[in-house]
């Protein structure tokens, strides 16, 4: 029996992090994969669907050229060259999705389904691999809304969208938080007629409302079909068609479409990883219940990423498997606990949406003073130049005006951002953004602006 310092269950960023420093520390560590290294990221999520919106950027952009003072340009995409430049971006940042690299870092790989047989051990393709310590880091897969007649029908997740060989007509998508929206506009912008289903009563439900609402009329100006607090009754087929029928606000209507895609959200891979036998409990959902170490249910084996609920986003997962990988041989009393206060996040639409900490309503919730600040990006002269003047920025600040949250709906806001997650992080206050330099002319300026809305007399505060 194969035996090691530390077996990873799970090769995403979360996984992959943890393996990577304990190798570090001279550890031998062996990897568990049913798939390829990198995780659904790489190869069905991120890494495929920023290529696409960035080519859908181009394509829009090179359709406005006039607005630049240039030729006009009527122009039509290659469906299946821009999907060829997706799988070469895929191949160029993954290794081609080979674990060679890691074997010659000096890892052990088996690959195949892995399920839990003790605390300690791990079956995977007939070989039980053993480990002092684990890590369990499977992620996530698509959740299917339970809809009368969707499985005999048919319909595809972000798992065959970001492989589709030919472009559909006409699209359904089932959900519109970020994936929704980004495979809406990606898709619409290539040529398809899209329509969103969403059961809430706004797109992004998670981001603050104002924000999101002015995110929704962008993409409704495009040519996109918003229905929201709506729900999917049933689907069926008529000849070529998907039909379905949907209940709204102003009652029943139908939605005919070509190809339905499935974004309505995600649930963990922990069904038939036999955690039970490792004395690793699940929350109701399946999530895999942790401390705040990270550690599981059971005292050698900790989670890391998607796995565990807590923002399903790489770059939690990346630090999750930083703090794993501390922990995981950590003396008693200098274990790290997480901390997930200050996370930046994006939805990649064009413009960005972008949000760190907390929104208004959230700070009210919880029984804080708020002040809050806006401005529009069209007032920032560089927007005006690049003729990037969509969006906005909105700062949450308490009485004192120390910064809780912000979120910012412009070009490059997933950039952006961080300079306040870097605020809300070192405790400053509005006017220390409002006293720093910041370079003229960019973009960061509506940063440092919007924090004219909290001194006194302003509209703003």
């Amino acid at each position: 029996m194969p035996d090691f310092d530390l077996v990873v269950v799970g090769t995403g960023a979360g996984g992959l992090t943890a393996a990577a420093e304990a190798k570090k520390r001279g550890l031998s560590v062996a990897l568990v994969e049913k798939d390829r290294p990198g995780g659904d990221c790489s190869y069905y999520g991120c890494v495929p669907t920023k290529t696409l919106i960035h080519s859908a950027k181009v394509l829009h952009t090179i359709r406005r050229a006039d607005e630049y003072g240039l030729p006009k340009i009527d122009v039509e995409p290659d469906f299946a060259e821009v999907m060829k430049h997706k799988n070469h971006v895929v191949d160029e940042i993954t290794a081609k999705g080979s674990f060679e690299p890691w074997r010659k870092a000096g890892f052990e790989v088996f690959q195949g389904e892995g399920k839990f047989t003790s605390p300690h051990e791990v079956a995977v393709n007939g070989t039980t691999v053993r480990g002092d310590k684990l890590v369990v880091a499977v992620g996530t897969e698509p959740a299917i809304p339970l809809i009368t007649g969707l499985s005999e029908v048919g319909y595809i997740t972000n798992v065959e969208a970001v492989a589709l060989k030919k472009l559909p007509k006409r699209l359904a998508v089932l959900g519109a938080g970020p994936m929704g929206m980004e495979f809406a506009q990606i898709l619409e912008r290539f040529g398809s007629q899209v329509t969103v289903v969403e059961m809430v009563n706004e797109v992004l439900p998670h981001e603050d409302p104002e924000v999101a609402a002015r995110l929704r009329g962008y993409l409704e100006e495009e040519g996109i079909t918003i229905h929201t607090s709506a729900m999917v009754k049933r689907v069926e087929r008529e000849g070529d068609s998907k039909i379905l029928i949907v209940d709204g606000k102003e009652g029943e209507f139908r939605v005919d479409a070509d190809e339905i895609l499935v974004a309505s959200g995600r649930r963990p891979q922990t069904t038939n990883l036999g955690l039970e036998n490792a004395g690793v409990e699940t929350e109701e959902r399946g999530w895999v219940r942790i401390d705040e170490t990270l550690r599981t249910t059971a005292d050698n084996i900790w989670a890391a990423g998607d796995v565990t609920g807590k923002f399903l986003f790489t770059h939690i997962a990346d630090y999750h498997g930083r703090i794993v990988a501390h922990n995981l041989f950590a003396e008693n009393g200098t274990a790290l606990k997480t901390d997930h206060r200050i996370v930046p996040w994006a939805t990649f639409t064009d413009p960005e949406l972008a949000r760190v900490g907390m929104t208004e309503d959230e700070a009210r919730a919880k029984g804080i003073e708020v002040r809050t600040a806006k401005m529009d990006i069209s007032d920032v002269e560089r927007s005006q130049m690049m003729l990037e003047q969509k969006g906005m920025i909105k700062v949450v600040a308490d009485s004192d005006k120390r910064i809780l949250g912000a979120t910012i709906l412009g070009a490059h806001a997933d950039d952006l951002i961080h300079e306040l997650a870097i605020a809300i992080k070192a405790g400053m206050r509005t006017n220390d953004i409002l006293e720093m330099i910041h370079a003229y002319p960019t973009l960061s300026e509506a940063v440092r602006w919007s924090m004219w809305g909290f001194e006194e007399g302003s509209a703003g505060v």
